[in-house]
């Protein structure tokens, strides 16, 4: 059900996973992720929002980013 994703990394240094899908994924989906994020992310103020969306927009290149930052 998970068609794309892209992970931003805001300036106040959290992220935000944008997930687009073509249904629902599972509950433990999303706890997965969660999961493997606090064990990668040890500092508990880098948090991550995990949302879905309608489209994720495709870069200059006509590509699509994966990660995207604030600070580039």
């Amino acid at each position: 059900n998970l068609l794309q994703y892209q992970l931003h990394q805001y300036a106040n240094n959290t992220f935000e996973l944008r997930l687009l899908t073509v249904d629902d994924l599972p509950t433990q989906f999303y706890q997965i992720i969660n999961q493997i994020w606090q064990e990668t992310v040890k500092d508990s103020s880098v948090t991550l929002e995990i949302i879905t969306v309608d489209k994720i927009p495709k870069a200059n290149s006509g590509k699509t980013d994966y990660f995207t930052s604030d600070f580039f």
